[in-house]
């Protein structure tokens, strides 16, 4: 039972037996109900805006058809009164959060939900993906939404399954047909292209008006990439290497970074308007916590963050370091702790997530016409994101999963 909802409890409890009305026996718990109707309104709750970085006490959602229908924060509550009430026990709502950079094994999709993750973007495609994601969207598996991109174009070696190797402009020109053909609207792009078969990708993308991003080839390098609109990057790669006077490059190049040439590399980063994915906590892994590097990553995003550079929360689970569903706790933490305020943080895993995604509206924040897909927890998460690891319920299209 809900901690407040105890409290709450055992105080009325007193009053009750003090008067002589009834005995403690008599007092019912408020407890959530197992199974939820396909439309209800859920009282007794705060609501977390995660716009704003408040939370509004003694509110109401109403959900039917998957989806927020109406909240007491816009609407009026007796246009909702033929809907079922369920009491909220007095816990917070909060949107579910949203992991940004995941390898997707079928198998997980439990896990991610039970953490509080109601959306993932798998990062490479696979064959049966997009048939996994038609399941998760008409409810055959329970499962988060999933956002999916194709699989990565590179040059040899061949570090993953289902890699497009392509080694000349000709081969990258028809992979990217070859992408288009296949339903992808994003392509993945990886870190051994050569400089002349990443531009004829790249021309080939805008002429399909296809989406691109992801690692800096070392053969092509941050500052062309940049200037040829890669529009997201995956675990800050290129960076190190542009911040090093030898060009090493990797995790442990973070050590030895020239600070001086981070503002120019800040100002370059606003000016292409490309969107960091850092994955800070695997990076920490990778790195064996070596804290040089953990704490210049954590300062790299934290100067992106301050000169307005778009940034998104993910994890890398799914390649057997970082855990399904619950590292998405560990990746904020690694925000906070790189002196982000806890309402920024929240912002990024949920509403940030949904702009990159052209999907604002629809998840990120508890407004009407969004997906239900929300967690309530214990009180206030603000002064402390960690209530988020342990929600009370998770709630997937406006259905009880957890």
């Amino acid at each position: 039972m809900p901690k407040k909802s105890m409290l709450m409890l055992f105080a009325l409890s007193l009053w009750l037996i003090g008067c002589g009305s009834v005995s403690a026996e008599d007092v019912s718990a408020c407890e959530l109900p197992a199974e939820w109707p396909a439309a209800y309104v859920l009282e007794s709750i705060d609501l977390v805006d995660t716009r704003s970085g408040t939370v509004h006490k003694d509110q109401w959602i109403a959900v039917s058809n998957d989806r927020i229908q109406a909240t007491s924060r816009t609407d009026e509550r007796s246009e909702w009164n033929e809907l079922e009430a369920l009491d909220g026990c007095g816990l917070t709502v909060a949107p579910g959060l949203a992991d940004m950079h995941v390898h997707l094994n079928p198998e997980d999709l439990p896990a991610y939900v039970s953490a509080g993750v109601t959306t993932v973007r798998n990062l490479w495609g696979w064959p049966g993906l997009k048939t996994l994601i038609q399941q998760v969207d008409t409810k055959q598996i329970e499962g988060p939404t999933i956002h999916g991109i194709s699989p990565g174009l590179d040059g040899p070696p061949e570090y993953w399954p289902f890699t497009q190797l392509v080694m000349t402009p000709e081969q990258g020109r028809a992979s990217v047909r070859k992408q288009v053909a296949d339903g992808w609207t994003t392509l993945k792009l990886y870190q051994d292209l050569s400089h002349d078969t990443y531009l004829a990708i790249v021309d080939e993308a805008q002429k399909n008006g296809m989406a691109y991003g992801g690692h800096i080839s070392r053969k092509v390098g941050l500052r062309l990439a940049l200037a040829s609109g890669h529009g997201f990057i995956e675990h800050l790669s290129g960076y190190e290497v542009e911040l090093n006077p030898m060009g090493q490059g990797g995790a442990i190049a973070w050590r030895s970074i020239d600070e001086s040439l981070i503002p120019e590399l800040i100002e370059m980063t606003v000016a292409s308007g490309v969107w960091n994915c850092p994955t800070l906590a695997i990076f920490s892994l990778i790195a064996r916590g070596d804290a040089v590097v953990s704490s210049r990553r954590q300062a790299f995003v934290k100067a992106l963050f301050d000169a307005q550079a778009p940034l998104l929360i993910g994890t890398d689970a799914g390649i057997g370091r970082t855990a399904p569903g619950t590292s998405i706790h560990d990746e904020i933490q690694e925000f906070v702790e790189a002196g982000i305020s806890t309402r920024d943080v929240l912002r990024i895993a949920t509403i940030e997530a949904a702009r990159f995604l052209n999907a604002e509206g629809e998840f990120g924040e508890l407004v009407s016409d969004s997906q239900a897909d929300f967690l309530l927890i214990e009180g206030d998460p603000f002064p402390d994101l960690s209530v988020l690891r342990s929600p009370e319920a998770v709630i997937l299209k406006g259905k009880r999963v957890r």
